[in-house]
């Protein structure tokens, strides 16, 4: 059975056959100039070719020596549906939960470790955004969770409500006569809190922030509150507005705002909730009246790599180069399954070969200068 072992070095394979083969054929060329002399320091040449052959026995013996790649990344989370109606008007739903290790986790997190990935297939999951709020009472459902294997997770976006309590989730739903339901933490914020006693409802949460609270005293023409703003992304080269919360419906007024790809909330009597946006991660705007909440837009997952040759596959493929890097893009806006497979680490065994080469040929020129020598004289 085919052995793997895993080498995490600052200095590559590679680099160091680089650096060898480099300092043997400057060696070689040196002699060919001068075949009276060669100079060469034989304690530091056949120490490391010898590693370098043994290293490459070590390949045909165990298996193939793999260097872990480092993998930046963006997860997010379904978002949760805009809660339903039921003669008042309902919360927004919550964005999904949104983890990265490019710039500012949701729920106001610093961002994560990259991941150091060996060669394989990593499934990918991305989650579907939930269903909003049916007339005349029929509960929104939370967004799917998005993941990366089991290594990394984001919690779909929590459901928002009528008359009870927001959904908690990667960002938490919206309310109305109520609180909104709690976020994840380092994924979201909390949804809104509903003052205006089922007249409106609160904006569910988003990345950035908390989803916005409606007021008291307006009865039907209270406005719903505004979704919780989501975050930007960069991890592509472009901006990417992420996980916005849903705004909340209004009885009688206007619904609440949205952003970052969440859906505003129904404007009462005649105007109907949007959805998230699809693959944003943004919760659905609530219902009012007799409009039903609408659907959370569905999560996404992205991952990119910094390299010369690309070492991914799956998603849809993007590169870019910035401050002279090349940067490799995979987008999952379904799921799928990542492929990694580092550049060949079988480059030991070139190294190895090329090394033993190397002094079998300088070993050659210096009998040939002697013997040129011995004929002078």
């Amino acid at each position: 059975m085919q052995k793997s072992f895993n080498i995490f070095a600052a200095v590559t394979l590679n680099e160091s056959y680089h650096i060898l083969s480099k300092f043997l054929l400057r060696s070689a060329a040196s002699a060919e100039r001068s075949r009276s002399r060669v100079r060469i320091n034989s304690f530091f040449v056949l120490p490391v070719a010898l590693a370098f052959v043994a290293m490459a026995g070590a390949v045909g013996q165990a298996g193939v020596i793999q260097a872990g790649v480092i993998v930046d990344f963006v997860v997010v989370g379904g978002g949760g549906g805009g809660g339903p109606p039921n003669g008042g008007a309902g919360g927004g739903g919550g964005a999904g939960g949104y983890r990265t290790s490019v710039g500012t986790s949701g729920g106001g997190s610093i961002a994560e470790s990259a991941l150091n990935l060996v060669s394989g297939t990593y499934a990918i999951t991305v989650g579907a955004g939930g269903i909003g709020g049916l007339i005349p009472n029929l509960a929104a459902t939370s967004g799917s969770n998005s993941s990366i294997a089991s290594l990394i997770v984001s919690v779909g976006g929590g459901a928002g409500t009528w008359n009870a309590t927001g959904i908690a989730g990667g960002s938490g739903g919206g309310a109305s006569n109520n609180s909104g339901g709690a976020g994840t933490p380092n994924q979201g914020f909390a949804g809104g809190i509903d003052l205006s006693g089922d007249w409106a409802g609160s904006g569910g949460g988003g990345a950035g922030a908390v989803g916005g609270n409606t007021v008291s005293g307006l009865s039907g023409a209270t406005p719903g509150g505004i979704g919780g703003a989501g975050l930007i992304s960069t991890i592509t080269g472009a901006d990417l507005y992420l996980a916005g919360g849903g705004g909340g419906g209004s009885f009688n007024n206007i619904g609440g705002a949205n952003s970052f790809g969440g859906g505003a909330g129904a404007s009462g009597p005649s105007v109907a909730a949007t959805a998230g946006t699809a693959n944003t991660g943004g919760g659905g705007g609530g219902g009012t009246n007799f409009l039903s909440g609408a659907d959370g837009g569905s999560g996404v997952v992205i991952v990119r790599y910094m390299g010369i040759t690309n070492v991914l596959s799956g998603g849809n493929g993007t590169s870019y180069v910035d401050a002279g890097n090349t940067y490799w893009v995979h987008t999952f806006n379904t799921s799928g399954d990542l492929v990694v497979v580092p550049e060949p680490t079988q480059m030991v065994f070139v190294a190895g070969v090329t090394a033993a080469l190397g002094m079998w040929r300088m070993r050659k020129l210096r009998r040939n200068s002697r013997g040129s020598n011995a004929t002078a004289c």
